[in-house]
Protein backbone atom coordinates (compact mmCIF):
# COMPACT_ATOMS: atom_id res chain seq x y z
CA UNK A 1 0.00 0.00 0.00
CA UNK A 2 1.85 3.40 -1.38
CA UNK A 3 1.98 6.61 1.00
CA UNK A 4 -0.74 8.33 -0.85
CA UNK A 5 -3.68 5.63 -0.43
CA UNK A 6 -2.35 5.61 3.24
CA UNK A 7 -2.93 9.31 3.27
CA UNK A 8 -6.65 8.90 2.07
CA UNK A 9 -7.16 6.33 4.26
CA UNK A 10 -6.30 8.33 7.37
CA UNK A 11 -7.95 11.39 5.94
CA UNK A 12 -11.23 9.23 5.84
CA UNK A 13 -10.94 7.66 8.89
CA UNK A 14 -10.55 10.77 10.72
CA UNK A 15 -13.06 12.87 9.16
CA UNK A 16 -15.29 9.55 10.21
CA UNK A 17 -14.19 9.39 13.81
CA UNK A 18 -14.81 13.34 14.64
CA UNK A 19 -18.36 15.32 14.18
CA UNK A 20 -18.24 18.07 11.79
CA UNK A 21 -21.14 20.74 10.08
CA UNK A 22 -22.40 19.54 6.76
CA UNK A 23 -24.22 21.79 4.60
CA UNK A 24 -25.23 21.21 1.22
CA UNK A 25 -25.29 23.28 -1.67
CA UNK A 26 -29.05 24.25 -1.08
CA UNK A 27 -28.10 25.87 2.51
CA UNK A 28 -29.21 22.49 4.35
CA UNK A 29 -27.04 22.52 6.91
CA UNK A 30 -26.76 19.39 9.83
CA UNK A 31 -24.87 20.48 12.51
CA UNK A 32 -22.14 18.11 14.96
CA UNK A 33 -22.78 15.16 12.00
CA UNK A 34 -20.63 12.04 12.03
CA UNK A 35 -19.59 10.49 9.05
CA UNK A 36 -21.15 7.11 8.72
CA UNK A 37 -19.60 5.74 5.62
CA UNK A 38 -18.46 6.85 2.11
CA UNK A 39 -20.25 5.36 -1.14
CA UNK A 40 -18.88 6.14 -4.56
CA UNK A 41 -22.68 8.78 -5.16
CA UNK A 42 -22.72 10.07 -1.66
CA UNK A 43 -21.52 10.56 2.11
CA UNK A 44 -24.14 8.74 4.89
CA UNK A 45 -24.30 10.77 7.67
CA UNK A 46 -25.68 10.35 11.29
CA UNK A 47 -26.97 13.29 13.80
CA UNK A 48 -29.24 14.67 15.92
CA UNK A 49 -32.43 14.10 13.71
CA UNK A 50 -31.39 10.55 12.71
CA UNK A 51 -29.15 9.56 9.95
CA UNK A 52 -29.13 10.84 6.15
CA UNK A 53 -27.32 10.49 3.10
CA UNK A 54 -26.25 13.38 0.99
CA UNK A 55 -25.41 12.77 -2.38
CA UNK A 56 -22.49 14.34 -3.83
CA UNK A 57 -24.10 16.29 -6.43
CA UNK A 58 -25.71 18.35 -3.36
CA UNK A 59 -22.36 18.56 -1.45
CA UNK A 60 -19.84 21.56 -2.44
CA UNK A 61 -16.78 20.95 -4.79
CA UNK A 62 -14.21 21.01 -1.81
CA UNK A 63 -16.02 18.01 -0.11
CA UNK A 64 -16.74 16.14 -3.09
CA UNK A 65 -12.70 16.24 -3.44
CA UNK A 66 -11.86 15.76 -0.03
CA UNK A 67 -14.11 12.30 -0.43
CA UNK A 68 -12.93 11.12 -3.91
CA UNK A 69 -16.05 11.86 -6.03
CA UNK A 70 -15.64 10.51 -9.20
CA UNK A 71 -19.11 10.83 -11.62
CA UNK A 72 -18.91 7.56 -13.57
CA UNK A 73 -18.23 5.48 -10.70
CA UNK A 74 -21.55 7.34 -9.06
CA UNK A 75 -23.76 7.09 -12.06
CA UNK A 76 -22.36 2.96 -12.11
CA UNK A 77 -23.23 2.81 -8.45
CA UNK A 78 -26.66 4.43 -8.16
CA UNK A 79 -27.41 2.31 -11.41
CA UNK A 80 -26.67 -1.05 -9.91
CA UNK A 81 -27.88 0.23 -6.57
CA UNK A 82 -31.30 0.66 -8.49
CA UNK A 83 -31.27 -2.11 -9.78
CA UNK A 84 -30.74 -3.98 -6.73
CA UNK A 85 -34.14 -2.37 -5.13
CA UNK A 86 -35.75 -3.57 -8.11
CA UNK A 87 -34.67 -7.21 -7.60
CA UNK A 88 -35.39 -6.54 -3.82
CA UNK A 89 -39.00 -4.80 -4.37
CA UNK A 90 -39.39 -8.07 -7.24
CA UNK A 91 -38.61 -10.61 -4.87
CA UNK A 92 -40.43 -9.48 -1.59
CA UNK A 93 -43.78 -8.91 -4.24
CA UNK A 94 -43.61 -12.34 -5.30
CA UNK A 95 -42.77 -13.70 -1.38
CA UNK A 96 -46.21 -11.43 -0.27
CA UNK A 97 -48.35 -13.22 -3.28
CA UNK A 98 -47.61 -16.19 -2.42
CA UNK A 99 -48.17 -15.79 1.44
CA UNK A 100 -51.80 -14.16 0.33
CA UNK A 101 -52.33 -16.75 -2.20
CA UNK A 102 -51.76 -19.74 1.12
CA UNK A 103 -53.88 -17.42 3.37
CA UNK A 104 -56.58 -17.14 0.83
CA UNK A 105 -56.39 -20.86 0.21
CA UNK A 106 -56.44 -21.43 4.38
CA UNK A 107 -59.46 -19.11 4.31
CA UNK A 108 -61.32 -20.60 1.58
CA UNK A 109 -60.68 -24.54 2.72
CA UNK A 110 -61.43 -23.20 6.41
CA UNK A 111 -64.74 -22.22 5.01
CA UNK A 112 -65.39 -25.14 3.01
CA UNK A 113 -64.53 -27.25 6.33
CA UNK A 114 -67.40 -25.26 7.76
CA UNK A 115 -69.90 -25.12 5.24
CA UNK A 116 -69.37 -28.90 5.21
CA UNK A 117 -70.12 -29.61 8.54
CA UNK A 118 -72.72 -27.20 8.61
CA UNK A 119 -74.39 -29.10 5.84
CA UNK A 120 -73.73 -32.61 7.71
CA UNK A 121 -75.69 -31.66 10.66
CA UNK A 122 -78.47 -30.58 8.27
CA UNK A 123 -78.55 -33.57 6.68
CA UNK A 124 -78.62 -35.38 10.38
CA UNK A 125 -81.88 -33.81 10.82
CA UNK A 126 -83.25 -33.48 7.51
CA UNK A 127 -82.04 -36.74 6.14
CA UNK A 128 -84.20 -39.00 7.53
CA UNK A 129 -87.27 -36.94 6.43
CA UNK A 130 -86.20 -38.14 3.04
CA UNK A 131 -85.61 -41.87 3.41
CA UNK A 132 -87.13 -44.68 2.61
CA UNK A 133 -86.16 -48.37 2.26
CA UNK A 134 -87.60 -50.22 -0.21
CA UNK A 135 -87.66 -53.11 -2.68
CA UNK A 136 -87.74 -52.24 -6.31
CA UNK A 137 -88.81 -53.82 -9.50
CA UNK A 138 -87.90 -51.72 -12.25
CA UNK A 139 -89.96 -52.19 -15.65
CA UNK A 140 -88.38 -49.01 -17.80
CA UNK A 141 -84.67 -48.36 -18.04
CA UNK A 142 -83.37 -45.02 -19.61
CA UNK A 143 -80.14 -43.82 -20.11
CA UNK A 144 -79.92 -42.28 -16.61
CA UNK A 145 -83.08 -43.11 -14.53
CA UNK A 146 -84.78 -45.89 -14.05
CA UNK A 147 -88.54 -46.24 -13.21
CA UNK A 148 -89.28 -48.70 -11.04
CA UNK A 149 -92.60 -50.11 -8.56
CA UNK A 150 -91.61 -49.33 -5.23
CA UNK A 151 -92.93 -50.87 -2.36
CA UNK A 152 -91.39 -49.55 0.76
CA UNK A 153 -90.26 -51.20 3.79
CA UNK A 154 -89.37 -51.08 7.72
CA UNK A 155 -86.88 -52.82 9.89
CA UNK A 156 -88.55 -54.26 13.11
CA UNK A 157 -87.10 -55.91 15.91
CA UNK A 158 -88.41 -59.73 15.84
CA UNK A 159 -87.96 -60.01 19.07
CA UNK A 160 -85.16 -62.57 18.78
CA UNK A 161 -81.49 -62.69 20.48
CA UNK A 162 -78.32 -63.92 18.61
CA UNK A 163 -74.87 -64.13 20.25
CA UNK A 164 -72.68 -66.41 18.36
CA UNK A 165 -69.72 -66.66 21.06
CA UNK A 166 -71.20 -66.84 24.91
CA UNK A 167 -74.74 -67.71 24.63
CA UNK A 168 -75.73 -66.03 28.07
CA UNK A 169 -73.38 -63.20 27.37
CA UNK A 170 -74.22 -59.57 25.34
CA UNK A 171 -77.30 -60.99 23.52
CA UNK A 172 -78.07 -58.85 20.19
CA UNK A 173 -81.34 -57.98 18.77
CA UNK A 174 -82.00 -59.55 15.79
CA UNK A 175 -83.90 -56.92 12.92
CA UNK A 176 -85.75 -58.00 10.15
CA UNK A 177 -87.79 -55.88 7.34
CA UNK A 178 -91.48 -56.10 6.84
CA UNK A 179 -93.89 -54.18 4.01
CA UNK A 180 -94.96 -50.71 5.29
CA UNK A 181 -97.54 -49.07 2.97
CA UNK A 182 -98.82 -49.81 -0.63
CA UNK A 183 -95.88 -50.00 -3.49
CA UNK A 184 -95.97 -47.21 -5.91
CA UNK A 185 -94.34 -45.92 -9.43
CA UNK A 186 -91.45 -43.77 -9.12
CA UNK A 187 -88.30 -42.84 -10.87
CA UNK A 188 -84.38 -43.54 -9.54
CA UNK A 189 -82.17 -40.96 -10.38
CA UNK A 190 -79.76 -43.32 -12.22
CA UNK A 191 -79.36 -46.43 -13.79
CA UNK A 192 -80.07 -49.73 -11.52
CA UNK A 193 -78.50 -53.01 -11.70
CA UNK A 194 -80.29 -55.02 -14.12
CA UNK A 195 -80.14 -57.76 -11.66
CA UNK A 196 -83.56 -55.31 -10.30
CA UNK A 197 -85.38 -56.36 -13.59
CA UNK A 198 -85.65 -60.45 -12.39
CA UNK A 199 -87.15 -58.78 -8.65
CA UNK A 200 -84.02 -58.63 -6.50
CA UNK A 201 -85.09 -58.92 -3.16
CA UNK A 202 -82.91 -56.47 -1.51
CA UNK A 203 -83.72 -53.99 0.01
CA UNK A 204 -82.29 -50.90 -0.76
CA UNK A 205 -82.62 -47.19 0.84
CA UNK A 206 -83.66 -44.56 -1.40
CA UNK A 207 -83.61 -40.37 -0.57
CA UNK A 208 -86.54 -38.28 -2.35
CA UNK A 209 -85.08 -35.02 -3.94
CA UNK A 210 -88.05 -34.27 -5.81
CA UNK A 211 -90.60 -35.44 -8.43
CA UNK A 212 -90.24 -35.69 -12.57
CA UNK A 213 -90.98 -32.62 -14.52
CA UNK A 214 -93.36 -34.48 -17.13
CA UNK A 215 -96.98 -34.79 -16.33
CA UNK A 216 -96.62 -37.73 -14.56
CA UNK A 217 -95.21 -35.97 -11.28
CA UNK A 218 -93.50 -39.03 -9.99
CA UNK A 219 -91.67 -38.87 -6.99
CA UNK A 220 -87.96 -38.83 -7.93
CA UNK A 221 -85.33 -40.55 -6.07
CA UNK A 222 -81.55 -41.43 -5.35
CA UNK A 223 -79.66 -44.04 -3.87
CA UNK A 224 -76.65 -41.58 -3.80
CA UNK A 225 -76.17 -39.88 -0.23
CA UNK A 226 -74.11 -37.19 -2.24
CA UNK A 227 -76.75 -36.30 -4.17
CA UNK A 228 -79.48 -36.22 -1.24
CA UNK A 229 -76.91 -33.85 0.60
CA UNK A 230 -76.59 -31.72 -2.73
CA UNK A 231 -80.54 -31.74 -2.91
CA UNK A 232 -80.42 -30.86 1.02
CA UNK A 233 -77.49 -28.14 0.40
CA UNK A 234 -79.65 -26.37 -2.36
CA UNK A 235 -78.92 -27.93 -5.68
CA UNK A 236 -81.41 -29.25 -8.23
CA UNK A 237 -82.23 -32.71 -9.36
CA UNK A 238 -81.20 -33.34 -13.33
CA UNK A 239 -83.81 -32.77 -15.68
CA UNK A 240 -85.32 -36.17 -17.20
CA UNK A 241 -83.98 -38.07 -20.19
Amino acid sequence: MNKATLAILATLFASIALADDFKTVNGKEYKNATLSRVEPDGIVIKFSGGIVKIPFTELSKELQEKYNYNAEAAEKFTAESAEEIKAANAKAAELKARVDAERDQERKASAADYESKQLEKQADKVLPQITIFAIIKPFRFGKERTTAWIQPYEQYDTGQKHNETVPSLNYVPVYGWRKVGEKFIGVIDERMFERYESGDITVVTLYKIGHTNDSSRDPLFTTTKDKAMNFLAGGSPKEDR
